[in-house]
């Protein structure tokens, strides 16, 4: 569990979630490192589900710079098949195959 103050999140992402929050500090159930990977995108392969699975929690709108960023970090496009629930958020995300994807 860590705090996190919503400004931090928001000045940067969409977030539904913390829209609706009347106060600047609440408490999420995840690592402050990892809020702090996503903020920074400090994407690698050992915490990319995890930033995915925070960014979901906070239901993140605009995830586009997050996928994009975990691709090109990663270097493969494949990856986002692992995350394909994710994927489909994303303003491209309609048909999802290894063709209509392209190396950023």
């Amino acid at each position: 569990m860590s705090l996190i103050y919503i400004p931090t999140i928001t000045k940067k992402y969409d977030s539904l979630f913390l829209k609706n929050i009347s106060t600047n500090i609440i408490e999420i159930p995840f690592e402050w490192s990892l809020i702090y990977d996503l903020i920074e995108l400090r994407i690698t392969k050992d915490n990319y589900l995890d930033i995915i699975r925070l960014s979901d929690y906070l239901y993140i709108t605009n995830v586009d710079h997050i996928i994009d960023s975990i691709v090109t970090k990663l270097k493969d496009v494949d990856i986002v098949f692992d995350f394909e629930d994710f994927y489909k958020l994303s303003n491209r995300g309609n048909k999802i195959n290894k063709y209509n994807i392209k190396m950023l």
